[in-house]
């Protein structure tokens, strides 16, 4: 049993596991349309193998038409008005496919890629919060630059506008060693 968003990684994963164990071409295109059945826990509404790479392939809910897989994109039961979020996963014997080793590696890959994910996404955020403070330190660099620039032209101005005093002293006329 399975979450319905995680479906199609667990399938991906159960594909991917029955090619690994050489089981190609047709034989794989047969055993999962007719062996793999995936069903609501609660309703048992069942979904197809094209129905479950229709909503894997889709990046959002709008770029399907029906709202069965709508449904299914957003996390919930494909049956309008059940609220199940839980899919069983039914493997029927087949000749050419030991069930057990299968699910084991499907496990084994699913755990792999949710790992893959999970250091993919901290390194997205570690990037993306490296990429804010540059911009930020930019930013502050800016407009440093532009106080300094502004300061300095503040500067020259009162420089140039001093107004010479009409009245000067004589420096003779002060006596240097008279006390205060």
């Amino acid at each position: 049993m399975t979450q319905v968003e995680h479906l199609p990684d667990f399938y991906y994963c159960l594909a991917k596991a029955l090619s690994e164990n050489d089981v190609i071409g047709v034989t794989f295109y047969k055993i999962l349309s007719t062996h793999v059945r995936v069903e609501c826990a609660e309703c048992n509404i069942p979904i197809s193998q094209s129905e479950i790479e229709q909503v894997s392939l889709a990046q959002d809910s709008g770029q399907l038409s029906q709202p069965k897989l709508k449904r299914l994109k957003a996390g919930n039961c494909a049956r309008e008005g059940c609220e199940s979020a839980d899919y069983k996963i039914c493997l029927e014997a087949s000749a050419n496919v030991d069930w057990e080793a299968i699910t084991a590696k499907a496990n084994d890959l699913l755990i792999l890629l949710n790992t893959e994910r999970k250091h993919e996404c901290l390194q997205r955020t570690t990037r993306e919060r490296t990429q804010r403070l540059k911009r930020t330190l930019l930013r502050s660099l800016c407009i440093a630059a532009f106080l300094i620039a502004v300061v300095a032209l503040l500067q020259a101005r009162f420089r140039s506008s001093k107004v010479p005093s009409k009245y000067q002293i004589d420096p003779a006329s002060v006596n240097p060693m008279r006390p205060r």
